[in-house]
């Protein structure tokens, strides 16, 4: 069973920002979980990054940094 299934999610975030040679030029990172957990999508939009979990309750949004 996958692990998004099996009620063992840690509830780490995490957010990459990545150039076009695909290397890491932003790591955003919630390893607790405790502030935006299970981060599953991120989107930019109008200077604001928002951000997706399965498990939270909404949308995350921040600046874009």
């Amino acid at each position: 069973m996958p692990w998004l299934f099996s009620g063992t999610s840690t509830g780490e975030g995490y957010v990459l920002r990545l150039d076009l040679n695909g290397n890491v030029t932003h790591c955003l990172q919630d390893p607790t979980g405790e502030t935006y957990p299970d981060t599953t999508s991120a989107i930019e939009s109008g200077g604001m990054l928002y951000i997706g979990s399965y498990s939270a309750d909404g949308v995350g949004r921040i600046p874009v940094p």
